[in-house]
């Protein structure tokens, strides 16, 4: 079968059986069936496939690999891919991370698969429900707009391959104790378990890794959600590359095995990262520079230090078990509600809300470093209005939402630098709108322009 689409192919599935006597499943690219690169895949599971073994096997990969039947599309990635539907047209499709394919009524997606390597196990439990029942108990809370943030930011991967591809994300800052890593979890909680404990069931990672390892987990969590604990676990210069890693939004290019350039990883996703401190810090502290604008304005700092850190310990144990028993459901309602809507393949209408949140932020006229700011918290604000429309937020959540929104952009406004007479008098507008909803508008006079 013929597939020309991208982060598409169609895939040999081979039962092997390594040293250990136990019985695997090689997925392999029908793209490679003719070079040496597919040995490597191979010798990864315990094949031996010395010189006289490799050329045997390709020989008899290329004398009766085309006959096999019974193949498959594959997406090579978790996330969003085209494919052609029965009306001879492209329409987007999702592969989640249990391994679930989600199209328009018009694609047959029976016969689609995400890539084996890519399926998380076991990633449902309880259900949405019982899930929105949690988040109805959280909103119950005072003074927790981390992790009302943390509940919200699961949806939002989806949108930005919807938007412009981009990979911004959020930093929660602060001391222990303040419930960063339950803000996480929250988030985790929409795609599969939160619990760290149980990486092939769910997103939930520690940020004890190097940059090439990061671009792994990047991939992974593409469209959907990449979620960090604990930047203070690595040193202030490794996390830098790390960082840039993520918000590039690319990885670097590499050769296979047979000298070949592989096509280098992308990836869109949302991301959440927790810390003592907030990137900003971290770098100076690293290299004694300022965090570049690029990562600063995709990955914001928010500082949790004055987020009510009396709750209750029972409460705690009490929402932690609700999604613990409750998760995996809200990122895949969302995914299935925007392709039957018609949003997978007509954008329009998101572009309208996210610029109608920009503006209900910002005001209409801003620009420079709070203005790509906003964009992040505005796609945040969309996630939201549609999970609340389709019933899968609770209406309750949206006055909290709001809440923690106000927060981040307040500590935006607060914590930015300037360089410029038009960037200071951007910041004073976009404060008078936050504050008042009114806008700062130029009065001309003969003698020029006064703001």
């Amino acid at each position: 079968r013929d597939v020309a689409i991208q982060d598409y192919s169609i895939s040999l599935h081979l039962k092997v059986m390594n040293h250990k006597g136990e019985a695997l499943e090689v997925p392999i690219n029908r793209g490679a069936t003719l070079t040496k690169s597919i040995l490597g895949d191979l010798w990864n599971v315990g094949w031996d496939a010395n010189n006289k073994n490799g050329e045997l096997f390709i020989d008899f990969l290329r004398e009766h690999g085309a006959a096999v039947k019974n193949t498959r599309l594959v997406s090579a990635k978790r996330g969003w891919f085209q494919m052609k539907g029965l009306d001879g047209a492209l329409h987007r499709a999702f592969a989640a991370p249990s391994g679930i394919v989600y199209g328009k009524e018009n694609l047959v997606t029976e016969n689609v698969a995400l890539r084996s390597d890519w399926v998380l196990n076991n990633t449902k439990k309880g259900s949405l429900e019982g899930w929105k029942n949690a988040v109805r108990d959280l909103c119950e809370i005072e003074n927790v707009p981390h992790w009302i943030i943390g509940a919200a930011s699961g949806l939002v991967g989806p949108l930005l391959e919807l938007y412009d591809g981009s990979t911004p994300g959020i930093v929660f800052a602060g001391d222990t104790s303040r419930g960063k890593t339950t803000a996480l979890a929250w988030a985790a909680s929409s795609w599969g378990t939160p619990d760290e404990r149980a990486p092939h069931s769910g997103l939930m990672r520690n940020l004890r890794s190097t940059a090439n390892a990061v671009e792994v987990l990047a991939v992974g969590a593409n469209s959907t959600l990449l979620v960090l604990d604990e930047t203070n676990l690595i040193e202030a210069r490794q996390l830098e590359p790390i960082v840039y890693t993520i918000a590039g939004g690319n990885g670097k290019q590499r050769l296979r095995q047979d000298g070949v350039a592989r096509d280098a990883s992308s990836w869109s996703t949302f991301t959440l990262l927790s810390g003592e401190a907030g990137l900003a810090q971290r770098f100076e502290q690293g290299s004694g520079k300022k965090m570049g604008k690029g990562a600063a304005v995709r990955l914001l700092d928010f500082d949790v230090s004055g987020v009510n850190g009396k709750v209750p310990l029972e409460i705690i144990r009490s929402l932690r078990e609700a999604i613990l028993n409750n998760h995996g459901w809200s990122g895949e309602y969302f995914v299935d509600r925007l392709i039957r809507e018609g949003y997978a393949d007509d954008t329009k209408e998101l572009w309208m809300m996210r610029r109608h949140h920009i503006e209900r932020l910002a005001g209409k006229d801003s620009v420079g470093v709070t203005a790509r700011a906003v964009e992040i918290l505005a796609i945040l604000c969309v996630a939201v209005e549609l999970a609340i429309r389709w019933g899968i937020l609770p209406t309750e959540f949206n006055a909290r939402f709001e809440e923690a929104i106000q927060e981040i952009w307040r500590q935006i406004l607060g914590g930015a630098v300037f360089n410029s007479h038009q960037e200071i008098m951007d910041q004073i507008s976009m404060w008078i709108n936050a504050k008042w909803g009114r806008s700062v508008v130029d009065i001309k006079s003969d003698q020029g322009c006064v703001s």
